[in-house]
């Protein structure tokens, strides 16, 4: 028999890899408590509404034109709630500043990455694009590493029954040693600090199913880190960087267009094909490991998951299938190393207490198909639970059509 409660649909419109696209999800499971949050979403083109592919970076009128004809798509759903992921940094995150013009809420930050981006009201855009559909308390902007990492988290806490019987069975045997629940222990295993490396470099914390937030942006891609010199092979740092205005941030050391540049002045200072791929690899680990590095000394996460193309680069034999990422972890290992009263040095740092599994990595790559997507629609499904509007609670199914 039909559910006679309407259906409560969420949307978003996210912009990765030269793209446009918008999705939508019916919310079905609300346990009153955000973190809980489940959707009707396979992350199949059941949830698409639209998708727009640029071969080159779009113009500024080009981007505008083709979000307003997602958002028009997104409003024959009628959906609850409404998000839009910016890749460029945004003046406001804070929904209470929602409103009053001197608050920048939604408007984006001149970028030289993301220029099309560059000081487009995204709010007001979708507010005008969706007027009389959505309330406009009910449409969010957030920076797209947020919500990648809110998408990791509920993916991951969504899909506990991938965990193995073995792991279940520790889980339990820790929650009664500790006095705490299972899900309790579940979630702090997977609070996740998101960390993007790509065109740009860039993370977020999402814990207990909310995004850590301060005022303003979390911006990794200006920090500096230290130069490497890795004395075992021979190889010493001298690449000035290719940030116009920092030269050696993180930004102009370890992005796809630093590290294409580094390629390109090895193949013409005569070094092998093998040789070039070693020395690559060798860059991405040792800043990847102090970006992580930063990250735990700051939030303590319990999970730190690397994303983006330059972790993902399928010609690697260093890719997601290979060693990197392995690597890396094993070198933060190494870094955060502690010294017990006998003097044995331990390269499992002290606070990882939930290693549940033999071979658990504290540093991992993204197990959520399309973490942006997801975080999206999670976070639009979190705003209209958190003002109460959720009707329709009924148990998970399996895919869901948007028809």
């Amino acid at each position: 028999m039909p559910n006679s409660q309407p259906q409560q649909i969420v949307a978003c419109v996210v912009y990765t890899d030269r793209m446009i696209e918008a999705s939508a999800a019916q919310v079905i499971h609300n346990s009153k408590k955000i973190d809980h949050i489940e959707l009707g979403w396979s992350g199949d083109d059941s949830t698409r509404l639209y998708r727009k592919t640029f071969p080159t970076p779009p113009k500024q009128d080009e981007l505008v034109e083709a979000l307003r004809e997602a958002m028009s798509e997104v409003c024959k759903k009628r959906p609850a709630s409404l998000v839009l992921a910016s890749p460029s940094p945004l003046k406001s995150t804070a929904p209470s500043e929602r409103g009053f013009d001197s608050s920048g809420y939604g408007v984006t930050e001149a970028s030289g990455l993301f220029p099309a981006w560059s000081g487009l009201d995204l709010y007001a855009l979708a507010c005008d694009a969706c007027a009389s559909i959505i309330d406009p308390m009910d449409i969010h902007v957030q920076l797209d590493v947020a919500l990648a990492s809110l998408g990791e988290y509920h993916w991951r806490l969504n899909h506990k029954e991938l965990t193995s019987e073995t792991t279940r069975q520790k889980q339990k045997l820790y929650a009664a040693r500790v006095g705490r629940s299972v899900d309790q222990v579940i979630f702090d295993e997977h609070s996740v600090s998101y960390v993007k490396l790509s065109s740009d470099i860039n993370a977020a914390l999402t814990q207990q199913g909310v995004l850590f937030e301060g005022k303003g942006n979390p911006y990794l891609s200006m920090l500096h880190p230290h130069r490497c010199n890795i004395i075992d092979h021979g190889f010493n740092d001298d690449f000035e960087g290719d940030c116009s205005l920092h030269n050696d941030c993180f930004g102009g050391m370890l992005t796809q267009r630093a590290l294409k540049r580094r390629v390109e002045i090895y193949r013409s200072d005569g070094l092998s094909m093998n040789e070039i791929a070693l020395r690559k690899a060798l860059v991405i680990v040792e800043y990847a490991v102090q970006l992580c590095e930063i990250l735990v000394a700051a939030h303590r996460p319990s999970l730190i998951v690397l994303d983006g193309r330059v972790v993902n680069d399928r010609d690697s034999e260093m890719g997601p299938d290979g060693l990197l990422i392995s690597a890396i972890n094993d070198q933060l290992y190494k870094r955060l190393a502690v010294i017990d009263a006998d003097g044995n040095v331990s390269l499992k740092p002290s606070y990882i207490q939930h290693n549940f599994d033999e071979g658990f990595r504290f540093v991992q790559a993204a197990s959520c198909p399309n973490p942006l997507t997801y975080g999206a629609l999670a976070h639009a499904a979190n705003i209209i639970a958190a003002a109460g509007k959720i009707v329709n609670l009924g148990k998970r199914s399996g895919k869901q059509s948007m028809e």
